[in-house]
């Protein structure tokens, strides 16, 4: 009976033993911040009508070589993709380079946060401003109201600067969809906006009245870029059916950024997968055709990820010139972009359609007018 007893407590004590291994192997796993194939990445795209979003979507089919699980989250913009990337809620997010600089970058050349790391430049953001088609407007000067979505603070900073030479009035409000609607309802207010070339938010304008654009001068582009260096002038080009239009935009660099919590080689294996697949994302938009990886560039308004330097390190050669291989192939047709709003639980967008907006256009509507 003791012998009994005595295996009894043994084995118990065996079985105590193997559960506390089992607890404390389920809590390494779980203060791992960033497992490679158990926990979903999740990237903070931006609004549901940008086209960083689908950008977003993009890079999830690119990590998803490396990890099995990604989703591309649709959010307010620019400060909440910021907000979820400092409280880790997200890995990765997709940022202009002008918020980076006001939130993050000292006059003194250090950083105000040094949690969120650089990855890549993912083309450019342009500024658009547009009128009603039958406006009387021909230029900035003509204008006297201007209206914004109130989350994008790049539009807003180069109204500010545009604003030291003109009088005009900037009303902000809570969504893009309300500015639209505003927008077209009145036939003396302008539009401002920034958003890729050639932009998505034009298709979905052009679906609620006739607008056009007004283009800026050289001088007034001029005078946006001394007082906000990190504008741009960058070239508009695109096909028309007989003959090439170009143009310049006053534009913010895009940044592709991660926070400190990513190990290095977790970045090294998606850099990785980035030049293995860096023409197919340079063909997929073009605003894309400026795709660089980080490194060559020491105005980063954030640190770079230290991923990137092992990445650039390990190139043995350059990029090739140019590739002779089926492009169309290997870009992806449908994307499933995750939503935390009601707006967009689940759902898979067509966004080498530009007309992907419509449906959810309508459905926003319905909900803000609910």
């Amino acid at each position: 009976m003791l012998k009994m007893m005595n295996l009894k407590n043994n084995l118990l004590s065996f079985s105590i033993l193997i559960g506390l291994c089992a607890c404390l192997s389920c809590n390494s796993v779980k203060s791992n911040p960033f497992h490679p194939r158990n926990q979903k990445i999740k990237i903070a795209g931006g609004d549901i009508y940008s086209f960083s979003i689908g950008l977003s979507a993009l890079m999830c089919q690119i990590i998803s070589a490396e990890n099995d699980q990604c989703q591309a989250q649709a959010t307010s913009g620019t400060q909440e993709n910021l907000r979820r990337l400092q409280e880790r809620e997200n890995d990765f997010a997709i940022i202009p380079e002008y918020a980076l600089k006001k939130f993050f970058y000292k006059k003194d050349g250090t950083y105000a946060n040094m949690n969120l790391r650089g990855l890549l430049y993912l083309g450019y953001s342009s500024f658009y401003l547009v009128v009603p088609e039958n406006a009387p407007h021909q230029k900035l000067s003509d204008l006297k109201t201007i209206r914004i979505e109130g989350s994008d603070i790049s539009a807003e900073r180069a109204l500010e600067t545009l604003s030291k030479s003109y009088e005009f009035k900037c009303i902000k409000t809570k969504s893009i969809i309300k500015s639209i609607e505003k927008f077209c309802q009145s036939q003396d207010e302008a539009l401002a906006f920034m958003d890729t070339s050639p932009s998505f938010l034009i298709t979905l304008i052009k679906k609620s009245c006739p607008i056009r654009e007004i283009k800026l001068s050289e001088a007034e582009m001029n005078a946006a870029i001394n007082q906000e260096p990190t504008f741009k002038k960058v070239k508009d080009s695109f096909i028309a059916p007989f003959r090439k239009l170009a143009s310049s935009r006053l534009a913010t660099r895009l940044i592709f950024i991660t926070h400190d919590a990513i190990p290095g080689d977790i970045i090294k294996n998606i850099l990785d997968e980035v030049k293995e697949n860096f023409f197919f994302i340079q063909v997929y938009h073009p605003s894309l055709s400026d795709l660089t990886l980080l490194g060559s560039f020491k105005d980063l308004p954030i640190p770079e990820h230290l991923g990137v330097t092992w990445f650039l390190q390990s190139l043995a050669k350059a990029l090739p010139s140019s590739v002779d291989i089926p492009i169309s192939q290997y870009i992806p047709k449908t994307l499933d972009v995750i939503s935390d709003k009601t707006i967009l639980e689940k759902r898979s967008m067509d966004i080498l359609q530009p007309e992907f907006n419509q449906t959810l256009m309508k459905q926003a509507s319905k909900k803000e007018q609910a």
